[in-house]
């Protein structure tokens, strides 16, 4: 484990934030007066690593005065990669503490919790919290603990630090691997038991089979084409014959004989058809014609507008306006008078309304008096209401003021049973903590019994021991592991304990900070209250109409009636006043409605009136309006001359006079006119019965036409054509000329003749035909024996036998196939499953051979043994290069005196031997480490050299200067002046800048260097 960076917040002399970064250097000094703060960096680069200190495993001893919460981030190499320890604790618990172990070159890989942080800090250092303590972290006071620690101690720290505990991680990763490979050997051996035994000689002889079923199968299949060859033929015959047949029975066929006959017939009956058809077209040219002058004649009536429709619909409408005319020119002369008796009622109304407007603006005069009389009733009684609300605030206020005084006794009460719980759960806390730290004790007293219980298994009397490397006495057990899961609940269950102490305590303080905070806050309430009596007072002082207002309490003894009674008195007499006045408008209010009442019903009669006129008037126009419209649609012959609505229905001036005995003539002319047009139409009629009778004449005569000429004709053209066909097929078959082909003509006479020619073709074809077919019988007889007599030669019977026997030899020749197949596919699997299982036996056998010898204690005890006696070989050399060659180390971590010769207890040397000899073990470590790639890179030395001459401390900072030089760290915490002038990097701890304090209390610290290489 490197240093490379450190980051303090809140740590004993560091209150405020601190980082440090090692970088590169490898000797280092850090200086400063005591206090400054020198030692702290070692307590916080052990509680970022171990969460603890120095001293005991509770870190929160830790935490600066006057800070609520410590944090360190510690930054460090280990295991070839870049580590980064996060902690920090509060001393509420709040907010929660935070323990966090992140890579820094595997940015996914991190630990949470304290547990887990630590178990992988102790894996990576390689050293749990005593072992570091006591090899790379030598604290003030304690730097000779290695060089007096038990035997037990010594030996668990050694085991650690030159990685002898991989040795047991190897056995277990050993087993650990035997129980993951030795199902998947046991699954390849149960896999290569379900393959062939032999697959290669499987395959040779599925092969043969194959080759001997697939010949016998190629000659059954030559001769199932052979004849199939000579069904074919035979199949090919029959049809032949079997077509020559249908050829002759189809040009035989009776119902397509006689074709020539039918056609004579529909020839005669078309010449007879062709001569009524004349006669009826002729009349229906005629009836054409005529109907032709007779539709012109209408059509130039109706382009004047003179067809029968609009005639008759114009002798309506002249009908209509006789009837409607002389009415509309009587009702009109009666709305003329009604309008001009509503024009002289209009001008009686009006002055009425003058006289009505007059008394209306006499009672407004007196409604404004009597309301500036209300008005001043409203403000005396506002007056009364405004005194009446300041003495309520007043009372409300005194009320308030004393329950406020109430309030703030109550609190101080409350305040001492607070003081009380706060004094209780510090005293909860502080046991939860006791029974937390015997519970870690009891944890680490069964680990180590745990630990001894591994090394002694497999040792028995007369075994060295791994710890001592004394001799096992004749009585020695290996000792039982005892269970840590007891302890470790108990010390799950006391850490929570703990927490929830820690969390009750803060909330004990935290209620009686808010309790006394509530007491200063109701005492200044109190104030207030009564600063806003002594306001409410004045207010109603002024309220009353005081004009020397003197606050005092004393008034609101009186009663509101005592206090109001000036005011009320005010206020009865403007109400009185303002009720008389409100008598006087009301009088002359009453007279004006009752006016104005008879006026509107009056009008409301006038407009009903004048609306009902209208609305005649509206109708009469609308009577009107339909009347022109309709004489508008007359032809203009026959149209009347009508003076427009607007001239003949405005009500205010003179209108022309409505002359209805104009209609007569017009009506009479209508008639004639219509009675003409009449007849023209009746003649069209006529015609038009003649045309249609012809047409219909015409339409029967061509529907006989085709049911007795066409459709016959088409029948018997659709039986010689299918004739012709079948000739023409069978003469294709026997490859001879076909007969002619039928003409274009659609003459029944010359289709008549075409027919008898091919009737006599088609039965010279047929005859041909039957002859044929003998011939192609004959051939099939042939072919049919010759099939017999091949399949009598190979032994078959029939062609049912010889597909059996194709199909027997196809199913052994694709099953030997199929096997040759498998046994082809399964010889690769075979050999590497065989090759598998033999490398993994072998390879099994080695890993239970290890697994076996590293569970053996006595292994693991020569083993630390070795290394033992290898590190007091070379912390013997450094103890004598810094002691003159005068001390030594023995086999048994005494100090032997090379002058005299005798062994010595490290007890017995005195302060600075001691510290040499723990300097010359420690580096001897840091050595021995390096050379087999161990995990001491870095050693801190917490004072220790005040105890030493001049010449024991050049010789002590020489050889740190040396093993420096190897590229580890090297930290020296001291106050010995010439400490810091002999190593070339030193920082100083101190106060960041002066700063004056009462009571000699320091300003926060910080690290600067002194010098730097």
């Amino acid at each position: 484990m490197r240093p490379l960076t450190l980051e303090v917040d809140g740590l004993r002399s560091y209150r405020h934030p601190v980082r440090v970064d090692f970088g590169d250097i490898t000797l280092m000094a850090i200086v400063g007066d005591t206090g400054s703060g020198k030692s702290s960096l070692l307590e916080a680069i052990t509680y970022g690593l171990y969460a603890a200190s120095t001293w005991s495993g509770q870190p929160g001893e830790l935490i600066a005065d006057g800070a609520q919460t410590m944090r360190v981030e510690f930054t460090f190499l280990a295991a070839g990669q870049r580590w980064r320890a996060t902690r920090s604790m509060s001393r509420t618990g709040y907010p929660p503490p935070i323990h966090r172990l992140e890579c820094l070159d595997e940015p996914g890989r991190r630990f949470d919790g304290r547990t887990q942080v630590n178990d992988e800090v102790e894996r990576i250092v390689g050293l749990d919290y005593r072992g570091f303590l006591r090899s790379v972290i030598l604290p003030q006071g304690r730097f000779a603990d290695l060089l007096l620690a038990t035997d037990a101690d010594r030996t668990r720290i050694l085991k650690n630090l030159f990685r002898v505990d991989e040795l047991e991680r190897a056995r277990q990763e050993a087993s650990q691997v035997l129980e993951r490979l030795d199902p998947a050997h046991a699954e390849l051996r149960e896999r290569r038991a379900g393959l062939l035994a032999d697959p290669a000689a499987t395959e040779a002889a599925a092969t043969l089979e194959h080759q001997q079923a697939q010949a016998a199968l190629d000659t059954l299949t030559d001769l199932q084409r052979r004849l199939s060859d000579l069904a074919q033929k035979a199949e090919e015959a029959t049809r032949s014959a079997a077509a020559a047949t249908r050829l002759a029975e189809d040009v035989a066929d009776s119902q397509l004989i006689g074709g020539a006959d039918e056609l004579r017939a529909v020839a005669a009956l078309a010449a007879e058809l062709a001569g009524e058809l004349g006669q009826h077209d002729a009349e229906r040219v005629d009836a054409t014609d005529t109907l032709k002058g007779l539709r012109g004649q209408l059509e130039q009536a109706e382009a004047a507008g003179e067809d029968l429709g609009r005639l008759n619909a114009a002798s309506s409408t002249l009908d209509t306006l006789t009837e409607e005319l002389p009415d509309i020119a009587a009702q009109l002369e009666t709305l003329d008078g009604e309008h001009a008796e509503l024009a002289a009622t209009a001008g009686r109304l009006t002055r009425t309304a003058a006289d009505v407007q007059a008394l209306s603006e006499k009672a407004t005069q007196a409604g404004e008096t009597a309301k500036r009389r209300r008005e001043a009733a409203s403000q005396a009684a506002q007056a009364v209401q405004a005194a009446q609300a300041r003495i309520d605030i007043g009372r409300d206020t005194q009320t308030r003021l004393q329950r406020a005084t109430q309030d703030a006794s109550s609190q101080q009460d409350a305040l001492g049973d607070l003081e009380a719980a706060k004094s209780r759960t510090a005293e909860t806390l502080r046991q939860a903590e006791s029974t937390q730290r015997a519970a870690k004790t009891t944890l680490e007293r069964q680990q180590r019994a745990d630990a001894a219980a591994h090394a002694g298994h497999g040792l028995g009397p007369g075994d060295s021991c791994p710890v001592c490397a004394r001799t096992l006495p004749a009585t020695f057990r290996p000792p039982a592991a005892p269970s840590l899961k007891a302890a470790r609940v108990a010390l799950s269950d006391a850490d929570r304990s703990l927490a929830a102490a820690g969390r009750a305590a803060a909330r004990a303080d935290a209620d009686l900070d808010a309790a006394t905070r509530r007491l200063e806050e109701l005492r200044g309430q109190q104030e207030r209250m009564a600063a806003e009596l002594h306001a409410r007072l004045g207010e109603a002082t002024v309220a009353l109409g005081q004009s020397e207002p003197a606050p005092d309490a004393s008034i609101l003894e009186r009663t509101d009636e005592q206090l109001l009674a000036g005011l009320t008195e005010a206020e009865q007499a403007a109400d009185q006043a303002a009720r008389a006045a409100e008598d006087h408008a009301g009088r002359f209010h009453d007279q004006a409605t009752s006016e104005r009442g008879r006026l509107e019903s009056t009008q409301q009669a006038v407009e009903w009136q004048r609306r009902n006129h209208e609305r005649t008037r509206a109708q009469l126009r609308g009577r009107y309006h339909t009347a022109t419209r309709r004489a508008a649609r007359l032809p203009a012959i026959f149209r009347p001359a009508l003076p427009a609505a607007d001239d003949l229905l405005a009500p205010d001036h003179p209108h022309p006079a409505l002359d209805v005995d104009r209609l007569t003539p017009l009506r009479q002319a209508l008639i004639e006119r219509l009675t003409a047009v009449q007849a023209i139409d009746q003649s069209c009629q006529q015609q038009t019965r003649r045309l249609e009778a012809a047409n219909a004449a015409l339409r029967r005569l061509d529907t006989r036409y085709q049911a007795e000429v066409e459709t016959p004709l088409r029948r018997a053209r659709a039986k010689l054509d299918r004739l012709a066909e079948r000739a023409a097929r069978a003469a294709r078959h026997l490859d001879l000329t076909p007969p002619r082909s039928a003409p274009d003509s659609d003459d029944a006479a010359e289709l008549a003749g075409w027919a008898r020619e091919l009737e006599a073709a088609a039965a010279d074809l047929g005859r041909q035909a039957e002859q044929a077919a003998g011939v192609a019988t004959e051939q099939a007889s042939k072919a049919m024996a010759a099939t017999r007599d091949l399949l009598s030669t190979h032994g078959l019977d029939s062609a049912d036998a010889l597909d059996a026997a194709r199909l027997q030899e196809a199913a052994t020749a694709q099953q030997a196939k199929a096997q040759a197949d498998e046994a082809r596919r399964q010889r690769p699997l075979a050999a590497d499953l065989d090759r598998r299982v033999q490398r993994g036996g072998a390879f099994l056998a080695a890993l239970r051979a290890a697994r076996d010898l590293l569970g053996d204690g006595r292994f693991i005890g020569y083993v630390v043994r070795q290394r033992q006696q290898a590190l007091l070989g070379v912390a013997s050399r450094l103890l004598g290069e810094l002691t003159g060659q005068r001390y030594g180390f023995a086999a048994d971590f005494q100090v032997v005196d090379r002058v005299t010769g005798q062994p010595r207890s490290p007890r017995t040397l005195s302060g600075g031997e001691s510290f040499l000899a723990s300097l010359a073990l420690a580096l001897g470590m840091v050595e021995l480490a390096g050379r087999a790639g161990g995990r001491l890179d870095a050693l801190f030395l917490d004072e220790g050299f005040g105890g030493l001459d001049a010449s024991s401390l050049d010789a002590a900072i020489d050889a740190l200067e040396s093993r420096a030089a190897t590229g580890r760290l090297v930290a020296v915490i001291s106050h010995v002046r010439l400490v810091a002038e002999r190593i070339p990097d030193c920082w100083r701890c101190g106060p960041r800048r002066p700063v004056a304090k009462p009571h000699g209390s320091r300003g926060p610290n910080g690290l600067r260097w002194l010098t730097k290489s």
